[in-house]
């Protein structure tokens, strides 16, 4: 799956059993949940409790409101957890002209951190590793900038959109010439493996409640010149040749818990929007959604992922 290289990309955190607003202040650090779990929950900060007020009451007395980088020069006021603790300091940001109450970006990267994912993936975990888990090889960008060494396709693998991922090496010597800048690499290129790249960061997000604003509008496909689409209010015209072939109605279905999203083995991670026709619904997935670029795919679909750009 495609990942949004922006740091605001990202979203989503479900927990059944850990209330976020208990009070934490006392808590000892070392007594904390530090499990992650894309797509469900990083520690106590689930998909139902995540705004700015449910993080700080999770976290009392071990989390406060501070500067934090961003990406490119620029900062924000964010939360941060365990700000004292390096090891296992966790960023949180809120982008309030994407979504007021989902963060959008959850970064962790101290050094022999205690947080990790179900699938064992931590800061220091060896690429190798990485696209073990993933179950296939992955794309990322490569080294030396600000988005240098980051996931930019899981590929369609088992990994998701929800857990974005920065490499780094630890080789001495200068890297080998074609790793470096605004290049796409991937990962079971053998000229990453004397690097000895590992993981560096871990940045996670949450489906947006809501993409349809970001939505409206006419887009046109990159790979055929005579179809488009256009979301318009509640309805999605899908348009071939300049003429509406067919025209369904919208629905959000921002955490993809509709019957018609769960023809998988498992739910989707991230926001879904439904086509509805007369007789029929289709579920969809935003794989990615930026700017001037859509990209999603139809759930259930053996198709490839359809990728747009917007006209208007």
């Amino acid at each position: 799956m495609k990942r949004l290289v922006p740091f605001f990309t990202l979203i989503l955190f479900v927990i059944g059993t850990i209330s976020c607003r208990q009070n934490t202040s006392s808590t000892p650090a070392s007594t904390y949940d530090y499990t992650i779990v894309p797509g469900e929950r990083v520690g106590l900060i689930t998909l139902e409790k995540c705004s700015r007020e449910d993080v700080l009451a999770a976290y009392g007395d071990s989390a406060r409101v501070e500067e934090i980088y961003l990406v490119e020069g620029m900062t924000g006021e964010g939360v941060v957890v365990f700000p004292d603790n390096p090891r296992n300091r966790m960023e949180v940001y809120w982008e309030a002209e994407i979504d007021p109450k989902r963060p959008v970006l959850i970064r962790i990267s101290g050094e022999g951190t205690d947080w990790k994912t179900t699938q064992g993936i931590t800061v220091g975990t060896p690429i190798a590793a990485v696209e073990k888990a993933n179950g296939k090889p992955f794309s990322l960008f490569g080294f030396g900038w600000d988005y240098g060494g980051r996931v930019t396709n899981w590929n369609e693998g088992k990994l998701n959109n929800n857990l974005n991922i920065q490499f780094g090496y630890t080789s001495e010597g200068e890297a080998p010439d074609g790793i470096s800048g605004e290049v796409e690499l991937s990962s079971d290129m053998p000229a990453l493996t004397p690097l000895k790249v590992a993981v560096t960061k871990l940045e996670l997000s949450f489906p947006r409640s809501d993409m349809m604003p970001e939505l409206q509008g006419r887009w046109q496909s990159v790979t055929d010149p005579d179809y488009q689409i256009e979301f318009e209010g509640d309805k999605l015209r899908h348009i071939n040749g300049g003429e509406v072939s067919v025209e369904m109605t919208l629905e959000s279905d921002p955490d993809c818990a509709n019957n018609a999203c769960l023809v998988t083995d498992s739910r989707p991670s991230g926001y879904c929007f439904l086509e509805k026709g007369e007789f029929d619904i289709q579920c969809n997935l935003v794989l990615y959604l930026e700017g001037n670029q859509l990209e999603y795919t139809a759930i259930g679909s053996t198709g490839k992922s359809l990728v747009f750009k917007r006209t208007e």
